[in-house]
């Protein structure tokens, strides 16, 4: 469980930043049949769907089979896929956490507040679930859940997306000084983030 909760954990800092080397995409398994293969090089191919589940079916429907070809998915950027997967074996919590940050990253918001909130509600121990739903309700525009959220999270992990989260709010409600504050103290959590002293020049800008 840690090594896969690590993984993911991975997995959404470097879509978080937009990163997708190709070294690492090198590195990836193959866990997709042929029949997948096809209709993925295929562009626009029908048949995804029923193929899927067939396959799905083929392996017994085991979750961890299902989060490791979600995974792959994942990894290729083919996040609709990805969610699909992932979304067939939700019992299993990497599934879970999968379908919740593909839903994120797709832009599918309260899909995604949705997965997040039942593992949270389920006690499920991954603590990384409030960073993606505080990432998610600020989508919605929901700021005062994302602040609570993000800043829940901090509490937990020294985080430097959850420093970025939570300014980034502040500034878009026009409180500069709340801004200020969070992010200094991300400064001084990572003195050499690019991105937090970029978000503290902008603040600064504001105040002027």
């Amino acid at each position: 469980m840690k090594k896969i909760k690590i993984i993911l954990f991975l997995l959404i800092s470097m879509y978080a930043y937009g990163t997708n080397k190709e070294k690492e995409v090198k590195q990836i398994v193959e866990f997709r049949n042929p029949a997948l293969i096809d209709i993925d090089s295929s562009g626009k191919k029908p048949g995804f769907n029923a193929e899927l589940e067939k396959y799905l079916n083929e392996m017994g429907r085991d979750t961890k089979f299902i989060f490791v070809l979600g995974n792959e998915y994942f990894l290729l950027g083919k996040y609709e896929k990805a969610f699909k997967v992932f979304s067939k074996g939700t019992s299993y919590l990497p599934n879970l956490f999968g379908a919740a940050t593909t839903a994120r990253l797709m832009g599918n918001y309260q899909v995604a507040v949705e997965y997040y909130d039942r593992m949270i509600d389920g006690n499920s121990g991954m603590d990384e679930a409030f960073l993606g739903r505080g990432l998610a309700h600020r989508g919605l525009k929901n700021y005062g859940l994302a602040v609570s959220d993000l800043t829940r999270y901090l509490g937990i992990k020294r985080d430097e997306r959850a420093y970025l989260g939570i300014g980034g709010i502040l500034i878009e409600t026009e409180d500069y000084e709340g801004a200020l504050n969070i992010l200094q103290r991300g400064r001084a959590a990572f003195p050499s983030s690019r991105e937090i002293s970029n978000m503290l020049s902008k603040v600064a800008a504001k105040m002027n």
